[in-house]
């Protein structure tokens, strides 16, 4: 039976998160796309609501909303981030007590005070609750949260707010519930919040799958997928140059298939250097696929390795064959894998790696040994 715990094999350490595709001491990179997703942001600007960016990691999403908060702000909104941790020792509201502290630094002289309240309030109370445990869910909530949205509604009345809570796969649950309480109570204000997560972390059984499943009810969503080959060429000739623009866009998206932060990896690669150069592949895009791969159970995993050798597109029975696991279970590993997105159906009993770079990311990490062996079995298999 295949386990059902996380997986302990020792991969390469994972990219630092928030997500976003850009390295600190390099320069911006160009962006490009995301019309369709920008116009829907733009119309939002100034009447409130709650927009819902979802994706795989490394996707965009940070960046996404980073170019319309530019937006936003030269069109005279002001714009609040609030960041959930990943790690331990957050406490609760995390996200919620930057944006207050945000807008009791900037707050005139008038409206201090009961910004410094509520956050005074809300620290003691993150505190009080403890990390991830539940707020009560009396009057005594009730007045918390509602103190809370007439401070941010009275802000925004004064000027248009944008409130950006990033990676709330991350966040802890009395976050989430303030934010539902925020989103149905304050539609008539010019206060809009952008809210991103990894849907591709958030299954059935996550602790905040069912608060953010009620979210998306009442937000407007966005769904960010790969680039179009128009986008990817017009980024590659942004950063290398037309000349050779033309002669790498069409392989660059067949290698990425579009995901933002693989090409921009890959072209980081290129700068200074000839196409041999994409011979290997970049240490950026093996340890966020090795952190993606991290999250699946060790059986997962070791299927993956076998469907990696058999190549981009792999079936079912040789899979069974290989593994020597009962159909039942290679179906729930399979499913497992779905779910991640690090594979797709594509007909009938055969499916296809997501990305060519997962499949190549997987064969590269394994020992010349565990290849071969599983070399002769697939063969003798097929």
């Amino acid at each position: 039976m295949p386990p059902s715990g996380p997986r302990d094999r020792h991969f390469p350490v994972p990219i630092p998160s928030p997500g976003d595709t850009q390295h600190p001491t390099l320069p911006r990179r160009p962006f490009v796309g995301r019309r369709r997703e920008l116009d829907l942001l733009r119309g939002h600007l100034g009447s409130g609501g709650l927009v819902i960016v979802t994706g795989d990691p490394g996707i965009g999403k940070t960046r996404l909303a980073e170019e319309f908060s530019a937006h936003a702000e030269e069109h005279g909104a002001v714009i609040r981030w609030g960041r959930c941790w990943e790690g331990d020792g957050a406490p609760a509201f995390w996200p919620w007590i930057q944006i207050l502290r945000d807008e009791a630094r900037s707050a005139p002289a008038s409206g201090l005070a009961a910004i410094e309240q509520a956050l005074a309030e809300l620290e003691g109370r993150a505190h009080e609750v403890g990390h991830p445990a539940a707020l009560d869910p009396g009057p005594s909530r009730f007045r918390l949260f509602d103190a809370l949205t007439n401070v941010l509604v009275r802000a925004a009345h004064d000027q248009p707010r944008v409130l950006v809570l990033e990676d709330l796969h991350w966040a802890d649950l009395p976050s989430l519930r303030l934010l539902q309480f925020l989103v149905r109570h304050a539609r008539s204000a010019p206060l809009l919040a952008l809210v991103t997560y990894r849907d591709v972390e958030i299954d059935k059984a996550h602790p905040l799958g069912h608060a953010l499943r009620d979210l998306a009810r009442h937000g407007e969503p966005i769904s960010l997928t790969g680039l179009d080959a128009e986008d990817v060429e017009c980024y590659v000739a942004a950063a290398l140059g037309d000349s050779r623009a033309r002669a790498l866009a069409a392989r660059l998206h067949r290698e990425t298939e579009g995901h933002p932060f693989f090409l921009v990896e890959l072209v980081r690669l290129l700068e200074g250097s000839s196409a041999a150069a994409l011979a290997g592949i970049p240490d950026g895009i093996r340890e966020l696929i090795a952190r993606r791969l991290r999250q699946r159970t060790l059986a997962c995993h070791d299927l993956l390795e076998i469907a990696a050798v058999v190549g981009r597109d792999f079936t079912l029975p040789v899979l069974r064959r290989v593994s020597a696991l009962a159909d039942r279970d290679v179906l729930t590993l399979v499913g497992e894998a779905l779910d991640a997105r690090l594979i797709v159906g594509a007909d009938g009993e055969t499916y296809r790696f997501s990305h060519a770079l997962v499949r190549e990311a997987l064969y590269a990490d394994l020992p010349l040994a565990r290849r071969l062996t599983l070399h002769r079995a697939i063969g003798e298999a097929i």
